[in-house]
């Protein structure tokens, strides 16, 4: 197997000299490598089982991973190591059908470019792609990469930068270009290199304390602890623990960074080390987070309080402070006065100078605190991903803070879009999988869905179903892999009937309700990727001036590219005409319709009878959880199919019986063709709306067997 290490593949293929007398915001030549840079193993994909092209010939590369995995640090080492010019799409000006050529001419770059004596890595394909908010913009600036490749045959090849979406569809406008580009994805540290990893970040904190240069920083205890600690959470994973992320967890960089952070923050590492042996040390991603704030709150040992005892300085700067002091100060703004003074709430009553002691000790100990990062571009420090996943949850989930704070940061979470934290999933996930109702407020589905999907690898898809149920909302999650068979899935129970969604991308969406009301953007562009399907009696509120309804970079296989909108009542501020890509479409029903969306209605789904009106709803709600939850198939998984059947199993019954399902292990399979004989509905019906008098009596027959 070929070795695409950077110094066996990458130095002599992007080898060059990125001098150029001309600065540019965005980008930048990458002076020096990245300190503690472990590399990871890089792997060739397939997208949509088309091999890519032989990497030794190909002149763009895209490199994916899921978010926070190190697509930017590996960007910047081989920005330092080959020479290239590091163009950062977050900061450049937005993306455009120029903003390569242009960019390497206003560098005095181009001529060495097209002689093959500069190269280009390009980052935050996401980012970029998140501020055109898709479409035109990035398929223009997809359209550049294209001609600098195609009409400069000596220049070296492009290499492109992503989370998944983004180089999917990147992917699909190169190959419609006639470019196939290499792919890869950023794969996690096996077993040896975990250990690597963490031993470097320890030398490196080591290093940044004035500890030695030469000698090796990372002591023999420390070594053991590491070992034991990548050891317990392989161990936890191999059981099965739901709340872990998959067989990578123990790969995963944040985590190892974590677990540097709690061993090289351990005063005593033998007692770590004993701790581990006996399994008495919280191994999980909570509680290594838990672990580090407990020992943060040990410093207080180190502030001397005239009046305050023994007792009341075990009640000072614990964990819960801790996060509510990181929160305030350093991850949202608007939120100080109350957090703070909440925070302060948490502390016993001190003397006024003591008071004033400790004020002073906990703002040095907070400007240290190993939950924080100092961001560069912002010149501040802030919560790295990981601990900002938790300090958000905790957030969200305090139910001492007014909601007027817990709205914030929803709202400054949800705004980060494709960039979302996906920790905050799994901090969530974990605090509803303890809960034996697993429920979670109706406006928090939305930052949970996005999550999620900002932790898919490339070809992986995740969708969200919501369903009425006789108390409240039913919320399912599912990620399935490139093969369609399900990863992970999570089923929760939303408090309200208010499902707001604020991220201006909605993207494999089934919702199906009386009782909900659905709020969708905060002004702007609103941009639909199909399959979605949104049935709110009661009213759907659409807060955009513009819609556009995107094809999906990787279209599900026999699944109409759907955007279905059926409401009693819609509210909108749409001044523009819908933007459709081509193979997309948009059906909306509703009443009064007026420009620039009445070309779009469609009459809605309404036989006289309250039951076949009930049997239509489900029967449509199974053909179209089979579809989205299995890609690449035409199957569902017998305990979705069957819960959504309830209400009208004799539906499902019929449906077995008349061979329009069969029974595939653990999975119900659809036969497109039968159901087009025996229930008279098509795909596009399946997912927006129309039926036939067959359909009706298909379902008066199913309707005749109920007892």
């Amino acid at each position: 197997m070929t070795d695409y290490a950077i110094a066996e593949f990458w130095e002599p293929l992007l080898r060059s000299n990125a001098r150029g007398s001309k600065e540019l915001q965005g980008w930048e030549r990458v002076e020096n490598p990245v300190e503690g840079f472990c590399e990871a193993p890089l792997s060739p994909m397939k997208i949509d089982g088309l091999d890519a092209t032989d990497p030794d010939k190909a002149k763009v590369f895209l490199i994916s991973s899921p978010g926070a995995v190190g697509k930017t640090t590996l960007a910047r080492e081989l920005a330092a190591k080959t020479g290239a010019i590091l163009v950062d799409l977050s900061k450049t000006e937005p993306m455009s059908g120029n903003s390569l050529t242009g960019g390497l001419d206003k560098m005095e770059l181009l001529e060495r470019f097209k002689k093959g004596k500069t190269s280009v890595i390009v980052d935050g394909l996401d980012e970029g792609r998140m501020r055109v908010h898709g479409g035109d913009g990035f398929e223009s600036f997809v359209g550049d990469v294209v001609h600098l490749v195609k009409n400069h045959a000596n220049s070296k090849p492009i290499v492109l930068l992503g989370r998944s979406i983004a180089v999917e569809e990147a992917w699909l406008t190169l190959n419609a270009a006639g470019i196939n580009p290499a792919v890869f994805q950023i794969d996690y540290y096996d077993a040896d290199k975990a250990i690597e990893f963490v031993k470097l970040q320890i030398a490196v904190k080591v290093r940044r304390k004035g500890g030695p240069v030469n000698l090796n920083p990372v002591t023999q205890r420390q070594k053991e602890a590491i070992r034991l600690y990548l050891e317990a959470l392989r161990e936890l994973v191999h059981k099965g623990d739901a709340n872990q992320f998959t067989q990578s967890f123990a790969g995963y960089s944040p985590v190892l960074m974590a677990v540097a952070e709690s061993v090289f923050r351990e005063a005593n590492v033998q007692q770590l080390v004993n701790r581990l042996e006996k399994g008495d040390e919280p191994v999980s991603l909570r509680g290594i987070a838990v672990s580090i704030l407990e020992r943060e709150q040990g410093k207080i040992e180190q502030v001397t309080l005239q009046k305050a005892d023994q007792e009341a300085k075990k009640r000072l700067y614990t964990p819960a402070e801790q996060l509510a002091r990181l929160a305030a100060r350093y991850a949202y703004n608007g939120i100080e006065k109350e957090v703070s003074s909440f925070a302060r709430g948490l502390v016993p009553k001190l003397s006024n100078e003591d008071q004033e002691q400790y004020e002073t000790a906990i703002r040095g100990f907070l400007e240290e605190h190993p939950f924080l990062i100092f961001d560069q571009e912002a010149r501040r420090l802030r919560p790295s991903e990981i601990f900002g996943g938790l300090i958000a949850v905790d957030a969200l989930g305090h139910a001492k803070y007014p909601d007027a704070v817990k709205e914030v940061v929803r709202t400054a979470e949800i705004s980060r879009g494709v960039a979302a934290n996906p920790f905050i999933s799994h901090f969530y996930m974990e605090i509803l999988d303890g809960d034996p109702v697993r429920t979670l407020p109706a406006d928090h589905v939305d930052l949970l869905y996005i999550s999620v999907c900002a932790g898919l690898a490339l070809g992986h898809v995740a969708d969200l179903k919501i369903q009425e149920e006789n108390a409240g909302h039913k919320v399912k999650i599912t990620k399935t892999d490139k093969e369609g068979k399900p990863i992970a899935r999570g089923e929760y129970r939303a408090e309200g009937d208010k499902f707001a969604f604020d991220s201006h991308q909605m993207k494999n969406i089934d919702i199906c309700s009386d009782k909900a009301e659905v709020h969708i953007g905060t002004g702007g562009e609103v941009t639909f990727v199909p399959p979605v399907t949104i049935e709110a009696s009661k009213g759907i509120t659409l807060a955009a001036t513009k819609l556009v309804v995107d094809y999906p970079s990787r279209p599900l296989k026999d699944q109409p590219n759907m955007v279905f909108l059926n409401t009693g009542m819609l509210i909108t501020d749409c001044k523009a005409e819908p933007t459709i890509r081509e193979g997309a479409q948009l059906q909306i029903a509703a009443p009064n319709l007026v420009w620039p969306l009445d070309q779009h209605f469609v009459k809605p789904d309404c036989p006289e009878q309250e039951n076949m009106r009930e049997a239509l709803r489900r029967l449509k709600n199974m053909l179209r959880s089979m579809k989205s939850t299995a890609y690449g198939g035409r199957r569902a998984a017998h305990e979705l199919i069957e819960s959504l059947s309830q209400g009208t199993p004799e539906v499902l019954q019929h449906l077995l019986n008349e061979k329009v399902f069969a029974k595939d292990g653990e999975y119900y399979q659809l036969d497109t063709d039968v159901l087009a004989e025996k229930v008279g509905l098509n795909l596009d019906q399946v997912h927006g709306a129309g039926y036939s008098e067959k359909t009706i009596h298909f379902l008066t027959n199913a309707l005749k067997k109920r007892h």
